[in-house]
């Protein structure tokens, strides 16, 4: 298991940086729209991108962020703008 660290594409820097969370840097593109970018080349984004494909096959739960595209090292998520998911629910 690799654990270099990725080197993230110039254009993701005009985007407000949210935070640095367990498998990657979470950026705000815009009122609805998160991007979480793998913070090294582990594995642990490529296994959260895998859950949300098996999550995709059932209807959405209020307790998951809801991902709606995803790519190596990348997934796209829901911002919630006021806070956490725990502070929506």
């Amino acid at each position: 298991m690799s654990r270099s660290v990725i080197k993230r594409p110039r254009s993701i820097s005009a985007y407000r940086f949210i935070g640095l969370k367990a498998t990657g840097r979470v950026y705000q593109i815009d009122d609805s729209i998160a991007l979480k970018y793998a913070r090294d080349k582990s594995e642990a984004l490529a296994r959260e991108i895998q859950m949300y494909e098996i999550f995709e096959g059932h209807y959405p739960s209020p307790y998951i962020v809801q991902s709606f595209l995803q790519f190596p090292n990348t997934n796209f998520i829901a911002f919630l703008g006021n806070g956490s998911l725990k502070k929506c629910i």
